[in-house]
């Protein structure tokens, strides 16, 4: 089943692996004259129910299965999408194999589905195709069955049949060596090898199907042995010829391409488009009364329009589930004791799910707030956010926001400080306008300009990966201009696999502050980031990557920087007073390794600004202009900058001396004048 189809509903509990063994019993047993009552099993309703398809999230699955056959189609792709997120389930197939291939009985392709499965949870791979074995491979084999076939008192009508149908895919006569131990020694491929070896063992399998013969005919075992594999090897594939049951099972291998990808998934394309998705009819829900969800309680709203115009304290766990939630239809105000949002108390959980939330004013106060130094459970999955600001303000245990969608969100959307994990993950942020509601122009508060605050008081995970954000408008004086902000120096967020991308004409400072960045790309942007290592990154069009550096190094790897039309990494100075004979430093302490920078049109000032500890080793820099230096070192006389095994390729300055690297300092001495001394050691680069 592919996975971005599928979408799973809920954590695996341990009841969803009793339903799952529950399934593969059942299903694998029972005719289509038992389906109505299977269909009213609790089993039934809770494993079908327990996923649904990423374009159509609002259908039971449960209810749109109408015949065996789909159930025992949809439970075998559910058991392979399962099987790689729950070792228990893979554990669960290994159990079952003999039910499970039951199920593909009278379905071909099925079956095949029902052999990915097994090769998966066992570990399986066909080393190579015979008819992609090279020749010498071939010959080896063909010479390999004569030999074994000989070793036997007599060949049964199995193996007959097993040497003609491998004779027929490598399409070669009978071949014979004088030294048949010295031929497989000289086989460079171990893939081919392996393969030559599974074949052998299929072959002495078929005798009695098993391999009790190795235990009485040492020639065998000796022959078995001229291909020098470990024994776990050897009974690894073994088992896998067991597991293929008799000759049909392991003629079928070689007759379908079950190992490969189902591109082709026709029935359940079918089966999707078949459904008709049932937009349910949401009620009004007017919340106008306070009211407390007391703890250990779970208290769910489902199918509801939510209109919030009091309070709802949560000490429990509130639910909110294919529901379209407004906020701030009506203003808190503390004179009038009308107060619209939701407290969370210590240990409370609250989830959001296949939901709408609405902000539909501005109000200075968040609207989800946690108790003082109260800390909280949040998850909000498959749920879109439209204007919202001032949403989520709280101690948090744990929290995960996966698959959402925040469009025209300006600013403050959550400031959490977290003490466990959190992940943001499968997120689209989106910026084509303001909200039609008044907006201020933004506080001077250094949080006010965020969109997503995380203070991490933990040393778990802080993640946010696979998200796209795209900006289509900006107002500088009422939307962020920070994306992601935390309490550096904590150092907990990590940053990988997501796309940054402005649409804008004019550069949009997007500020982001992580501990690690990693596979991102970033287009058309400006003031980047504030971290501490950036890795296989890409940044076209983009300036001012991190500006703001201080003693901390930044380490900067198989990253590119195409299209550069403005300085990229400047640096502050430190500061001397007026007195002081000798010159400022910069403060960037950086580190670049196998980078690649390319320009696009004359660019002012400096390239790169690189005080102490800095080093340029196995980079890029080509079609470049500049006004002053592509390098630009400010540094003590005690120390040195290497750039080392690096190309300049079309690099130019409009400075008179034409060099690109600033290579030598300068310092005032009260007693001996001016002292000239080496700032960078150019080892082994190129320039042309």
């Amino acid at each position: 089943m592919k996975e971005d189809l599928i979408v799973l509903n809920r954590n695996i509990e341990r009841e969803d692996i009793d339903s799952i063994g529950l399934a593969i019993k059942k299903l694998s047993v029972s005719s289509e004259n038992q389906f109505s009552e299977l269909k009213n099993e609790r089993w039934f309703n809770r494993l079908f129910n327990m996923i649904t398809f990423s374009n159509k999230k609002n259908i039971r699955l449960a209810e749109q299965i109408t015949t065996l056959a789909q159930a025992q189609e949809i439970l075998v792709r559910i058991l392979l999408f399962l099987s790689e997120k729950s070792s228990k389930i893979s554990e669960l197939v290994k159990n079952n194999t003999k039910d499970i291939e039951k199920l593909g009985e009278n379905d071909i392709y099925l079956l095949n589905r029902i052999k990915k499965l097994e090769d998966k949870v066992f570990g399986i791979k066909r080393e190579i195709r015979l008819e992609n074995l090279s020749l010498q491979a071939k010959e080896i084999l063909s010479a390999c069955l004569k030999e074994l076939s000989i070793l036997f008192n007599y060949t049964n009508d199995n193996q007959k049949l097993y040497v003609n149908f491998i004779l027929n895919q490598l399409n070669i006569d009978r071949v014979e060596y004088n030294n048949l131990k010295l031929a497989i020694d000289e086989l460079d491929s171990n893939n081919e090898k392996t393969q030559i070896l599974i074949s052998c063992l299929e072959y002495i399998y078929l005798k009695n199907n098993n391999f009790n013969i190795l235990k009485t005919n040492y020639q065998i075992l000796n022959f078995i042995e001229m291909f020098y594999f470990s024994k776990k090897k050897i009974d690894e594939i073994k088992n896998q010829v067991e597991r293929d049951s008799n000759f049909d099972g392991i003629i079928f291998r070689y007759g379908n391409d079950y190992n490969e990808d189902f591109e082709d998934d026709n029935f359940l394309l079918d089966f999707i488009d078949s459904i008709e998705e049932i937009e349910i009819e949401k009620k009004d829900l007017y919340i106008d009364s306070m009211f407390n969800i007391k703890e250990g309680e779970i208290y769910v709203i489902e199918n509801k329009n939510i209109h919030i115009s009091s309070m709802i304290n949560c000490s429990g766990t509130l639910e909110i589930k294919n529901c379209t939630l407004y906020y701030n239809e009506i203003l808190n105000n503390e004179a009038k004791k009308i107060f619209n949002k939701i407290n969370l108390g210590n240990n409370s959980t609250l989830k959001v799910e296949n939901s709408t939330v609405i902000c539909k004013n501005y109000d200075k106060n968040f609207f989800i707030k946690g108790e003082d130094l109260k800390k909280s459970n949040i998850y909000l999955k498959n749920t879109i956010f439209i204007d919202c600001l001032n949403c989520i303000n709280s101690y948090v245990i744990d929290a995960s926001v996966e698959n959402c969608e925040f469009r025209n969100c300006v600013r403050n959307f959550f400031k959490i400080n977290v003490y466990g994990d959190f992940l943001m993950k499968d997120c689209s942020i989106i910026q084509e306008k303001l909200p039609d509601f008044k907006i201020p122009i933004k506080e001077y508060a250094h949080n006010n300009e965020v969109l997503f605050y995380i203070s991490n008081s933990s040393k778990k995970s802080t993640i946010f990966t696979s998200n796209k954000v795209d900006i289509y408008f900006y107002d500088n004086e009422r939307q962020y201009n920070q994306l992601i902000g935390s309490n550096y120096p904590n150092k907990n967020l990590i940053v990988k696999n997501s796309i940054f991308n402005n649409h804008l004409e004019n550069k949009f400072s997007l500020k982001i502050t992580a501990e690690y960045i990693d596979n991102c790309s970033f287009y058309s942007l400006k003031n980047i980031l504030k971290t501490e290592s950036v890795n296989n990154c890409f940044f076209e069009n983009c300036s001012f990557i991190c500006q703001e550096r201080n003693s901390n190094l930044l380490y900067v790897k198989n990253t590119e920087f195409r299209n550069c039309n403005d300085s990229l990494f400047p640096s502050n100075k430190d500061y001397i007073n007026e007195y002081s004979l000798r010159p400022s430093y910069y403060h960037n302490k950086i580190i670049f390794e196998n980078c690649k920078f390319s320009g696009n049109n004359l660019i002012k000032g400096n390239f790169i600004e690189l005080g102490c500890g800095s080093q340029i080793k196995n980079c890029e820099f080509s079609n470049i202009s500049i006004e002053n230096f592509l390098i630009s070192i400010s540094i003590d006389e005690k120390s040195l900058i290497l750039i080392q095994n690096t190309l300049f390729k079309n690099c130019t300055t409009e400075r008179n001396d034409k060099e690109i690297i600033k290579k030598y300092g300068l310092m005032q001495r009260v007693i001996k004048g001016e002292l000239i001394y080496k700032m960078a050691e150019v080892k082994d680069c190129q320039f042309v």
